[in-house]
């Protein structure tokens, strides 16, 4: 697998009832086996389609971890079983690895984590 690239990227929750309510911005972590497949300037700004061999559009590999608390380092070597021209990319839930950790519950959950996939 060629380049690698981490990072972080921003999300923003909600946090409190309809009178005190305020938005949290966190950082979670990412890294991206085949980066130079991404479209866009950065692999935290890509699309979500990448080019491969003979110009065919190969969307990127998601891979998510179990939790809560399980981080995703133990799913990394998965990336070398991907063919060579679709990037695969990891995260760490809020909560988890080397993404915060806050002690608000009501900041987890399933909902909040395909909300975090999808930003």
């Amino acid at each position: 697998r060629a380049a690698v690239s981490e990072g972080t990227f921003e999300i923003s929750r909600r946090i409190g009832g309809a009178k005190s309510e305020k938005r949290t911005k966190f950082d979670l972590w990412y890294r991206v086996y085949g980066s130079e497949h991404l479209l866009g300037d950065a692999a935290g700004e890509a699309s979500s389609s990448s080019s491969s061999e003979g110009g065919r559009r190969r969307a990127p590999l998601v891979v998510l971890h179990g939790g809560p608390g399980l981080p995703s380092a133990y799913l990394l070597p998965l990336a070398d079983a991907v063919p060579e021209g679709r990037p695969v990319i990891f995260h760490d839930q809020l909560g988890c690895g080397r993404s915060p950790s806050p002690s608000d519950a009501s900041l987890h959950g399933m909902d909040r984590s395909i909300d975090d996939v999808e930003a």
